[in-house]
C-alpha cells in the first residue's frame, strides 16, 4: 500500500511542478518538460521548493 501511496504523491508533484514551470516558462519546449517531469520522478525535485534553481 506504502508505494501506491508515493506513486500518487509523485505524480501530484509532477503535475504541480509542470503546472508552475508553464505559468513562469510560456514558451518552454516540450522536451524540457519532459526532462523536469523525468527528474521530479526519478528525485522528488519541486521547483516550488527551491530544488531546482532558475537560471
Amino acid at each position: 500500500m506504502p508505494s501506491k501511496n508515493l506513486d500518487k504523491n509523485n505524480l501530484q508533484l509532477i503535475r504541480h511542478n509542470t503546472s508552475l514551470v508553464k505559468k513562469l516558462y510560456p514558451n518552454i519546449n516540450r522536451a524540457r518538460i519532459q526532462a523536469l517531469k523525468e527528474l521530479t520522478k526519478q528525485f522528488s525535485f519541486s521547483f516550488a521548493s527551491g530544488d531546482v534553481i532558475q537560471p
